[in-house]
C-alpha cells in the first residue's frame, strides 16, 4: 500500500526537470549584435517570460494521505522555461551557437558552462542535427572529467594513507608503553584489593559464624528434647571447638563457617523429620484409640440392637400367648381359606379337579360344622398339598399376618384398659377431691354415697387383674360410665375442675381474638400487594409507553435521516453520485487531487492579467484539469473493478480503514499506474 501511494503521488504531481538558460545570456556583446532579437531582449527585459512549474515540497494534504498510510515523501525539484517572444534566426543556428559556444567554454575550462550549453542542443524535446554531436562531447568531457578526478582521488588516497600508517605506528607505540604502565598500576591496585578483600572476607565470616552459632546453640536444647542424639553430639562438639579455639586464620573461619552452615541446615530439616514421625505417631495412635473407641461402640451398639431384639421377641412371644388357642374347627376353616387364596394366585401348582373336589367335600366345614370324617378327609388332603414348598411358605406367611392383626387387636385392647384405667383413677381423685374440698357444705345423704362410689372403683381396681383383658375393659367401661353419671348427675365439679374450665374459655377467647388479627393482618397484607400490584403494573405501563414514545422517536429519527439522506443524494449531480458509489481508494485520490493546486501555479496565474488574460482562466484551467483526472479515475475504476468487489471493500473500509486486503496485487498495480494513464489519454 505504501509502495502504491508513493508511486501514485509521484506520477500524478511530478513533472520532467528541464533547465534552460537564456541564449542571450551566454553570448558576449559582440556575439549579440548577430541577433537581432538579443538586442530587441536588452532594450525590452519584460519582454521576455519565464514559466516556472513548481512541485511543492511540503503539500500538506498529500503529505497527510501518504501518513495516513505509513509513507513519507520530501523534497522539491524545479522547472525553469525561458521562452522568448520573438527570434530572428533559425532553431539550427541557435543549437549550433550552444554547440559551438559549449566547446568554446570546455576549452577554457569551464566545464560547468560547458555541459549546460551541450545539454540544451541535446535535449530530446529539442531535435536538431547537432543534437547527437552534443550528446557524444557531453559523454566524453564527463568521462574525462570522471578520470582526472578518479586519479587526484587516488593520489590523495595514497598520501592519506601513508599519513595514516605513520600516525597508528606513533600511536601503537604509546598504547604499549602506555598499557605497560596500566598493567604494573593493576596489578598494584589488584594487590591492595586483595588485602581489603581478605580483611572484608575475614570480617564477614566472623559474622556469619557468630549468629550461626548462636542459631546452632538456639537448636542445641530441642534437639536434646527430641532425643537426636547424634545432631545433639555433633552440635556440642562443634560449639566446644569454636569457643575453645585461639587461632583464627582465614582458612580455618571458612571451615568453622562452612561447618556451622552445614550443620544449621540439617538440623531443621532432622527436627521436621522427627516432628512429622512424632506426630504420626501420635496420629496413628489416636486413630488407633478411636478404632477401639468405635469397635467398642460398635459392639455395645450390636449388644444394644440385640437387646432390643431379645426384647421385642419377648414382648411378641407374650403377645402371642395372649392369642387365645385356635379351635380345631378354625384351623380348618384357616386352611380352608388359605387354599382358596394360594390357588387363584397359583392356579398351576395343584390339580385344579383335585382341588375342586376337595372343596364340595369339606364344604361343611365353612358352615361351621366338623365331624371325624371331615377331619380324615382335611388330614388326608393336608398330607398331599404339603408336599408344595410354596403353598407352605404362603401358609406360613398367612398365620403371620393373622397373628399380627391378633396382636394388633391386643394392642388396642390394652390401651383401651390403660385409658379406663386412668379414666378410673381420675374419677376416683374427682370423687375424693370434691369430698374433701366440700365436707361442711355437703348434704348427709350425698356423703354416702359418694364413699360407696370411691370405695367401689378401688374394689374394681384392685379385682380386675384377675380377669381376661376383654372382661376388664367391659368392667372398666360399666364402672367410668357410671361414674361420670353420677358426677355429672350430682354437678360435682372440683375447684381444679373449675378453674381448668375458665383458663380454657379464656384460651378459646385468645385464640378467636388472635384469629381475628391474623384475619385481619392477612386482609391487610393482602390490601397493600393489591396496592404494590397496581403500582408496578402502573410503573410498567408507563415504562411501556416510554419505550413506545423512544421507539417512535427513534424511527422518527431514522426516517428524518433517511428523507435527508434522499434529498442529499438528489441534490447531487450525477458525477456526485457516481463518486458516492465509486471505490474508497478512488475517492481518496480524487479528493487529493481536487486539493491540489494544478498544472498552473499560482505565481503564473498571478502574473497572467500582465499579458492581458484573465485570472479567472488560469483557475478554470487548473479546475478543469483536476476534476478531468478525478472522472478518469472513477471511471477507469469501475471498469477495471466489479461493483460487487467495491462495495464489499468499501463495507471493509467504513468498518476499519487500516484493514488488510483491501486492495489485492493485480489492483494496486492498476491504482500504481492509473494516474499515468489518465494523463495520457
Amino acid at each position: 500500500m505504501k509502495k502504491l501511494l508513493t508511486f501514485f503521488l509521484i506520477t500524478l504531481f511530478s513533472s520532467t526537470s528541464l533547465g534552460y538558460e537564456s541564449y542571450c545570456d551566454t553570448l558576449t556583446a559582440n556575439e549579440k549584435k548577430r541577433f537581432d532579437f538579443c538586442l530587441a531582449q536588452e532594450k525590452d527585459s519584460g519582454a521576455s517570460l519565464r514559466i516556472q512549474v513548481s512541485k511543492p515540497s511540503n503539500n500538506n494534504s498529500i503529505n497527510n494521505l501518504l501518513n495516513s498510510f505509513g509513507v513519507s515523501l520530501s523534497g522539491t525539484s524545479s522547472i525553469s522555461y525561458d521562452v522568448k517572444d520573438s527570434y530572428a534566426g533559425s532553431s539550427n543556428d541557435y543549437y549550433r551557437d550552444a554547440l559551438m559556444n559549449g566547446n568554446k567554454a570546455y576549452r577554457n575550462g569551464d566545464l560547468q558552462r560547458a555541459l549546460f550549453l551541450w545539454e540544451v542542443c541535446a535535449n530530446q524535446y529539442n531535435p536538431s542535427q547537432y543534437q547527437a554531436t552534443c550528446r557524444k562531447n557531453m559523454s566524453n568531457a564527463i568521462k574525462a572529467a570522471d578520470a582526472k578526478k578518479a586519479a587526484a582521488r587516488k593520489a590523495e588516497a595514497n598520501r592519506k594513507a601513508a599519513a595514516r600508517k605513520a600516525e597508528s605506528d606513533r600511536k601503537a607505540a604509546a598504547r604499549k608503553a602506555e598499557a605497560n604502565r596500566k598493567a604494573a598500576a593493576r596489578k598494584a591496585e589488584a594487590n591492595r584489593k586483595a588485602e581489603l578483600e581478605r580483611i572484608a572476607v575475614t570480617e564477614k565470616t566472623e559474622k556469619i559464624i557468630a549468629v550461626e552459632l548462636e542459631k546452632l546453640k538456639d537448636s542445641h536444647t530441642k534437639l536434646k528434647n527430641l532425643k537426636l542424639y547424634s545432631l545433639t553430639t555433633k552440635a556440642s562438639k562443634l560449639i566446644n571447638e569454636i569457643e575453645n579455639n585461639t587461632y583464627y586464620d582465614l582458612l580455618t573461619l571458612l571451615d568453622y563457617k562452612d561447618s556451622l552452615i552445614n550443620i544449621n541446615a540439617k538440623i531443621p530439616i532432622n527436627i521436621k523429620k522427627e516432628e512429622k514421625r512424632i506426630a504420626e505417631e501420635a496420629k496413628r495412635i489416636a486413630e488407633e484409640e478411636k478404632r477401639i473407641a468405635e469397635e467398642e461402640k460398635r459392639i455395645a451398639e450390636e449388644k444394644r440392637i440385640a437387646e432390643e431384639k431379645r426384647i421385642i421377641e419377648d414382648e411378641f412371644n407374650k403377645k402371642l400367648a395372649l392369642i387365645p388357642p385356635e379351635t380345631a374347627l378354625e384351623k380348618a376353616q384357616n386352611f380352608i381359606y388359605d387354599l382358596e387364596e394360594f390357588v387363584g394366585k397359583n392356579p398351576n401348582e395343584f390339580d385344579i379337579t383335585e382341588i375342586v373336589m376337595f372343596k364340595i367335600n369339606t364344604r361343611l366345614i365353612s358352615e361351621g360344622i366338623l365331624n371325624n370324617e371331615l377331619k380324615n378327609t382335611l388330614e388326608s388332603f393336608k398330607t398331599l398339598v404339603n408336599e408344595s414348598k410354596a403353598f407352605n411358605n404362603f401358609q406360613k406367611k398367612k398365620k403371620e399376618e393373622r397373628n399380627k392383626i391378633e396382636i394388633a387387636v391386643i394392642d388396642k385392647l390394652k390401651s383401651d384398659v390403660y385409658y379406663e384405667i386412668s379414666r378410673l383413677d381420675n374419677n376416683a381423685s374427682i370423687l375424693k377431691t370434691y369430698l374433701a374440698e366440700n365436707l361442711s357444705s355437703l348434704s348427709v345423704d350425698l356423703i354416702p354415697l359418694i364413699i360407696e362410689k370411691i370405695t367401689t372403683l378401688k374394689t374394681i381396681e384392685s379385682e380386675i387383674s384377675f380377669i381376661n383383658k376383654k372382661d376388664q375393659l367391659k368392667t372398666l367401661k360399666k364402672a367410668n360410665q357410671a361414674t361420670s353419671n353420677f358426677i355429672l348427675e350430682n354437678n360435682i365439679v372440683t375447684k381444679l375442675e373449675i378453674t381448668k374450665k375458665k383458663k380454657k374459655a379464656e384460651d378459646k377467647k385468645k385464640e378467636e381474638r388472635k384469629r381475628i388479627a391474623d384475619a385481619k393482618k392477612v386482609a391487610d397484607k393482602k390490601k397493600a400487594a393489591e396496592r404494590q400490584r397496581i403500582a408496578d403494573a402502573k410503573k410498567v405501563a408507563d415504562k411501556k409507553k416510554a419505550l413506545e414514545r423512544q421507539r417512535i422517536a427513534d424511527a422518527k429519527k431514522v426516517a428524518d435521516k433517511r428523507k435527508a439522506e434522499i434529498k442529499r443524494v438528489a441534490g447531487l449531480s450525477d458525477k456526485e453520485r457516481e463518486r458516492e458509489n465509486g471505490h474508497f481508494f478512488a475517492n481518496i485520490i480524487c479528493k487529493e487531487a481536487e486539493k491540489s493546486a494544478g498544472p498552473i501555479p499560482n505565481e503564473l496565474i498571478s502574473l497572467l492579467p500582465a499579458l492581458g488574460i484573465g485570472a479567472s482562466t488560469g483557475n478554470n484551467i487548473n479546475s478543469s484539469f483536476n476534476t478531468g483526472m478525478c472522472d478518469c479515475f472513477q471511471k477507469r475504476t469501475r471498469l477495471r473493478i466489479s461493483p460487487e468487489r467495491i462495495k464489499d471493500v468499501n463495507r471493509r473500509y467504513k468498518i476499519n480503514p487500516k484493514a488488510d486486503n483491501l486492495v489485492n496485487e493485480s489492483e494496486a498495480l492498476f491504482f500504481a499506474t492509473l494516474s499515468l494513464t489518465c494523463a495520457l489519454f
